[in-house]
């Protein structure tokens, strides 16, 4: 046993590392109160950074007497060791959420945020941010949780964020952009790393995808805040997350706002859904967004595109040819399908706000652990402009044309080198769609979903708009009766205008269009996904 002034503690009962020391659970031995106490040997501070930071974490928990921040009890020391005396905790919340599944209920994650943010009002209060705000510094005793850790703590202009920051210090996962892209930021900083606890309690997950530093970063720059589709979380939940991971600080939420934000008051939370989808249309929507996450495109300059009338909402048509741009293989019952989903005031359109509601606010893609490494080889290839053959050359070493198990392996190792075989496993049987025990080079651009694979399925602007035009035209111009069009094309089914033969109509009205761009005018058609055009489809046209 170990005996420092009034304290004592045992080597064994050391709890881990802090900012700057070693922690050990110890016994204050006037009262018998157990406490934890961190001991910093002053010869490992190299440079006066880390003095000044030590400096300014004691400095700063000494001004606060608050349930919901973790109480500095003592400290003193000498040349060689300094002793901070601090509360005793019984875990953090990183271990708390791991100890319910990963993930919490609302309920629960509420009473957390709300306890923490009592602290964070405290601090705000006396002019102080965190900077370092994470899981791991926020720790819990019985049913209390307290913020600590106040390493990085720094004295901030609040109301007007004056006080302009450079030094770049936190957890990376946890930055807000400005610290990210190493910018200058304000005391808005800490608001984006609740947002992002915020996210975590609730959805087991981080926001964004993140292969490592740089990737994280671009992925928060180009991709929208989403939400799991299948994880119910009120609006009101949702709200406060959005308004914290606001990407321009300009836009972010201020600290007075966030404190009379609804979900830190007690509410009637509203969990309903407008329009909720159904699995059809999840599944659709889930692939769509793998696409655009692995093209690293941006949808809302893509929505702007195909908005000819700039008027914030896309018709049938655009919106069909909006999505057969991004995905080829959808059928015109499925961009149906979800048109009729996604007007949900039923006007024929989809305004930019609805198309904004379902698109972009929930996320579609069931991220099992094998859809992660497969995200990451996703996140590889568009950063570094490869090219999928490419890859799969590479790693098939005995030039079969396929990969084998082995050969897949190697390659999964060489991405995440501490994976477990069944892991691997997973991974390869959801390349393997086949089940033949290998991955031919379909299976593997499958999966990737790579630019290069869907660029000769470019369709041209307004082709299906022109294309009816054009047939309009000369029905009208020729007095031509459309029952004796359709029966004179309709040879093979009569009551219906297969693929081969709408494709002969396509080019008797314009001779220059290519093989696919005949197949997408057929599909928008063909809204029933049968072999063939009916009567009734094909009059539509000309009404």
């Amino acid at each position: 046993m170990n005996k420092i002034d009034n304290y004592k503690y045992d080597n064994k009962d050391y709890l881990g590392k802090g900012s700057f020391g070693k922690v050990y659970k110890g016994i204050m031995i006037d009262k018998n109160q157990e406490v934890a106490i961190k001991i910093m040997n002053m010869s490992q501070f190299q440079g006066k950074s880390m003095l000044i930071s030590l400096e300014t974490e004691i400095t700063v928990m000494k001004q606060f007497r608050h349930d919901n921040i973790v109480e500095l009890i003592d400290v003193f020391g000498d040349d060689k060791y300094t002793y901070m005396i601090i509360e005793l905790c019984d875990g953090d919340l990183r271990n708390y959420i791991k100890s319910k599944g990963g993930v919490l209920e609302e309920a629960e994650a509420l009473g957390v945020l709300r306890q923490f943010m009592l602290g964070f009002q405290e601090m705000i209060k006396k002019g102080y941010i965190h900077r370092d705000i994470k899981p791991e510094n926020v720790l819990f005793k019985g049913n209390c949780f307290k913020i600590a850790d106040f390493g990085f703590a720094t004295k901030a202009e609040i109301k007007n964020n004056v006080k302009i920051f450079k030094q770049s210090v936190g957890t990376p996962l946890y930055m807000a952009p400005q610290l990210l892209e190493k910018h200058a930021y304000t005391a808005k900083s800490d608001i984006w790393s609740i947002g992002i606890m915020a996210y975590e309690m609730v959805y087991g997950k981080q926001p964004w995808p993140c292969r490592d530093i740089p990737s994280y970063a671009f992925n928060i720059k180009n991709q929208p805040l989403k939400f799991p589709v299948d994880i119910r979380v009120s609006d009101e939940y949702q709200d406060f997350i959005k308004q914290c991971l606001k990407k321009d600080e300009k836009d972010r939420i201020s600290w007075d706002q966030l404190f009379q934000h609804v979900i830190l008051n007690e509410i009637e939370r509203n969990y309903k859904m407008e329009n909720p989808l159904d699995q059809e249309c999840q599944r659709i929507l889930a692939q769509i967004q793998k696409i655009v996450q692995s093209r690293g495109l941006d949808v809302f300059v893509q929505f702007q595109k195909y908005d000819k009338d700039e008027g914030g909402s896309l018709d049938f048509s655009e919106f069909f040819t909006f999505l057969i741009q991004l995905d080829p293989k959808l059928t015109g019952k499925e961009i149906k399908l979800l048109f009729e989903k996604m007007d949900i005031n039923k006007d024929e359109t989809i305004g930019f706000e609805e198309f904004k509601r379902i698109f972009f606010d929930y996320d579609y893609v069931k991220e099992d652990f094998a859809e992660r490494i497969i995200i990451d080889l996703r996140e590889i290839i568009r950063a570094n402009n490869l090219q999928v053959e490419d890859i799969f050359a590479k790693y098939d070493k005995d030039q079969m044309g396929d990969l084998d198990y082995e050969e897949f392996s190697f390659m999964i190792k060489e991405i995440a080198k501490d994976i477990k075989e069944d892991d691997i496993q997973a991974i390869f049987d959801k390349f393997d769609t086949n089940n033949d025990r290998t991955i031919n080079i379909d299976e593997f651009r499958e999966q990737l979903i790579v630019k290069q694979d869907t660029q000769r399925f470019q369709i041209k602007e307004n082709l299906i708009q022109n294309f009816i035009k054009d047939l309009r035209r000369i029905v009208t111009e020729n007095k031509i009766d459309i029952e004796l069009i359709f029966k004179n094309f309709a040879k093979s089914m009569r009551e219906e205008m297969n693929q081969t033969e709408f494709s002969k109509l396509c080019l008797v009205i314009d001779r220059r269009l290519k093989p696919y761009e005949r197949e997408q005018i057929f599909k928008y058609l063909n809204l029933n996904d049968r072999d063939g055009i009916t009567l009734d489809e094909f009059s539509q046209i000309f009404k």
